[in-house]
């Protein structure tokens, strides 16, 4: 199988241990935050519904799956009240999701919105979702995932661009 390769792409193992966990399942429903290059290996990776959570209009355009446009009006470094992304279906917290993957929206400088809000409302569901959280090398990804999870992760690489594996069944 081949992955995306980029500079803000995941590692082939990680890709490999997210697409491995979705087949597992059958008709798995996986929902992701960020579309991009990845989009269509999740896709394919389920007969379940695949959900696309983007706040970026040049992502949202170009992801042709379900997909939902957001908005965050949160800041790398600064805790907002815990909720869901501004615009984020409703409809979708009642959907029993077997994968989450964040991975948006951007988080690598002070002045991005960070994946704070992405990761509470993927903890919502860690008593029965399997929750992969990438770049929790991060020192913001990484405080909210602790905040936010009861059990520590499980870690797929090192250093640069770390995904990090919480919850499950």
């Amino acid at each position: 199988m081949d992955y995306p390769t980029g500079n803000f792409s995941m590692f082939p193992h990680q890709y490999k241990e997210i697409v491995g966990t979705i087949e597992k399942i059958d008709k798995a429903n996986v929902l992701v935050f960020g579309c991009g290059s990845d989009s269509p290996l999740y896709r394919t990776a389920t007969l379940g519904r695949v959900v696309f959570i983007e706040d970026h209009p040049y992502f949202f355009e170009n992801c042709p799956y379900e997909k939902y446009l957001v908005s965050y009006t949160t800041s790398v470094g600064v805790w907002w009240p815990e909720d869901t992304p501004t615009d984020f279906p409703k409809e979708l917290l009642e959907v029993t999701w077997d994968v989450i993957i964040v991975d948006g929206p951007t988080g690598y400088t002070w002045d991005c919105p960070g994946r704070q809000l992405s990761i509470y409302t993927a903890s919502l569901f860690q008593e029965t979702a399997i929750v992969y959280v990438h770049d929790y090398n991060r020192e913001w990804e990484k405080a909210c995932c602790m905040k936010y999870f009861m059990k520590g992760p499980h870690l797929y690489g090192v250093g640069d661009r770390t995904l990090a594996k919480f919850g499950g069944k």
